[in-house]
């Protein structure tokens, strides 16, 4: 394991020496992407393990941008954390938002659930809102179909060895299935933060009116894509319902995304 990490640093240190930081990271990602879709589980996981427990020794794995989104989530967590209810995500791909809300929850003592909603299985088959930069047809999508909660346990168990972080795994709770096989039933009673990050039109809309009636007062949500415009779908859903509900959708500039607060 040791021999096949430094021969891969040392190979890609000498293809990107010339690559500024962030052509680097894009081109490991493209690396990481290609070895990860082409093979078996076993090897994705291996893999994978790989990319979290020693990437981060090579090259900055996150943009500055992406970096001040980890801090953004705990200033955002600090503010509803007196609010009653739980936190949602809708959407979980690898965890990495995830993680950010285990670490803020347990941070600030919050004692809140995580309730972790995604299919696991990849994307359900997309609306014609959806059609743009990233969808062309209304076939199913690919992408996503490897994640899995025991790769996501992993990467939460490498940032508690590192022993720089206070994580409360057992505050996560995973719901897996499509939404509309999951939501409202599975649902908490009450949710204070809910963050949207599913990419299509109808996703997004079922999310939206399956959550509402249990939003408190003062809950927070915030949109992951209504600003992409390869997500089309994303925007339409969010800004169809703002209007039905009388809602203001804004700026948060502690996670460079759009959202809103429940009134």
């Amino acid at each position: 394991m040791r021999i096949t990490n430094s021969l891969f640093y040392r190979a890609v240190k000498f293809i990107t020496k010339s690559y500024t930081p962030a052509q680097k990271e894009e081109f490991i990602a493209g690396v990481f992407h290609f070895a990860t879709t082409a093979e078996n589980a076993e090897t994705k996981n291996h893999i994978r393990q790989l990319f979290y427990k020693n990437r981060l020794t090579a090259y900055p794995v996150l943009s500055p941008a992406e970096r001040l989104r980890c801090y953004g989530w705990l200033a955002l967590l600090e503010k509803v954390k007196n609010i009653d209810g739980e936190i949602v995500e809708a959407g979980v791909g690898y965890g990495q938002t995830l993680i950010n809300l285990v670490i803020a929850n347990t941070y600030f003592n919050a004692g809140k659930k995580i309730y972790a909603f995604d299919s696991f299985e990849g994307f359900p088959e997309p609306h014609q809102h959806d059609i743009g930069m990233r969808v062309n047809s209304l076939k199913k999508i690919k992408g996503w179909e490897d994640t899995t909660t025991e790769l996501i346990n992993e990467a939460i168990q490498f940032f508690s060895d590192d022993k720089l972080f206070l994580i409360d795994n057992q505050s996560i709770i995973y719901r897996k299935g499509f939404f509309n096989a999951t939501m409202p039933q599975e649902l908490p009673e009450k949710i204070c933060l809910l963050h949207i990050d599913n990419d299509l039109y109808e996703g997004v809309l079922h999310v939206l009116e399956s959550t509402f009636p249990v939003l408190q007062k003062g809950a927070l949500v915030i949109f992951d894509e209504y600003h992409d415009e390869k997500w089309p779908g994303v925007k339409k859903a969010a800004d169809e319902f703002a209007k039905t509900q009388n809602i203001h959708i804004e700026y948060f500039h502690e996670v460079l995304r759009y959202g809103f607060y429940r009134q």
